[in-house]
């Protein structure tokens, strides 16, 4: 079991759970990007994550109303789209595409694993700077 990580815009940040061969993301429906249009999102890092672990399907949890959705990875990638409004780059697909599930809650996971962030990718995972504050106090020469 792993808590699974981005850095997104040099904060990290929780974006689900790995446990066995699932994707558990939790989160209240009504903040998530194109909710209106029926769509939900997600990292497109975690798609990647996902097919490198052999994941079969993802589990979408609303905690405010409690319902889980579970759609395959296949179904996932062959029903998908790629977008970027404001939270980096996500993958949106048709929530009518999940199949509605007995509500799941996931146990607390400690152990953890930190996504690339494909601008950041050349810091340490100890770093907890922005790619700006990288270079705010290096010129041009220290550079070359």
């Amino acid at each position: 079991m792993k808590a699974v990580y981005i850095y997104n815009r040099g904060r990290k940040t929780f974006i689900g759970k790995h446990i066995k061969d699932v994707i558990y993301r939790e989160f209240a429906f009504t903040r998530a990007v194109l909710w209106q249009n029926k769509s939900l999102s997600f990292d497109s890092r975690m798609l990647a994550y996902a097919q490198s672990q052999s994941v079969k399907k993802f589990v979408f949890t609303d905690t405010v109303k409690r319902k889980s959705y579970e759609i395959g990875i296949r179904a996932l990638t062959n029903n998908s789209h790629t977008e970027d409004h404001g939270q980096g780059e996500q993958l949106y697909f048709p929530l009518d595409l999940a199949k509605k599930i007995k509500y799941k809650k996931t146990p607390f996971v400690k152990k953890e694993v930190v996504l690339e962030d494909p601008i950041n990718r050349f810091l340490d995972d100890g770093d907890d700077f922005t790619f700006e504050e990288q270079f705010e106090n290096t010129s041009i020469e220290d550079l070359e």
